[in-house]
Formats: structure tokens, C-alpha cells, sequence
């Protein structure tokens, strides 16, 4: 997939949470928790424990799975 297919597919939206990025990357929330407590995919946590995505965060996973 280029970067074009890649940005195209990811809904213009500031922020996502881990189950919105587990649906996008076809995968688990439990996955995105692990992906994120390795460093795979930078992640913000808000209000404490509430943890946030951005959308280039996803196009970077996205990217690097290629």
C-alpha cells in the first residue's frame, strides 16, 4: 500500500481510540496496549490513564508494516 492508499483509508480525525486503531490495523485493543507499551505506536495519555492516538501515529504503523 503507498502513502497515498494508506492516508486515504484513515478518517480525518485528530485523535482515535485504541479500539477506532484496532479496527483500522485489523487487529485487537489488547494488541494496540502491547504495540503501545513497546513503543510501536506513540500514543497520548490524557486525564491520567486515558490513552489517545494520533492519526499520523496510525499512518506511521501503517507505513512501517509495508
Amino acid at each position: 500500500m503507498n502513502s497515498t492508499v494508506i492516508e486515504a483509508i484513515i478518517p480525518e480525525k485528530a485523535m482515535f481510540r485504541p479500539d477506532e486503531v484496532a479496527k483500522l490495523l485489523g487487529t485487537s485493543k489488547r494488541t494496540i496496549y502491547r504495540y503501545h507499551g513497546e513503543g510501536k505506536i506513540e500514543g497520548i495519555k490524557i486525564a491520567g490513564q486515558t490513552l489517545r492516538f494520533t492519526r499520523n501515529a496510525i499512518i506511521s504503523i501503517l507505513k512501517e508494516s509495508e
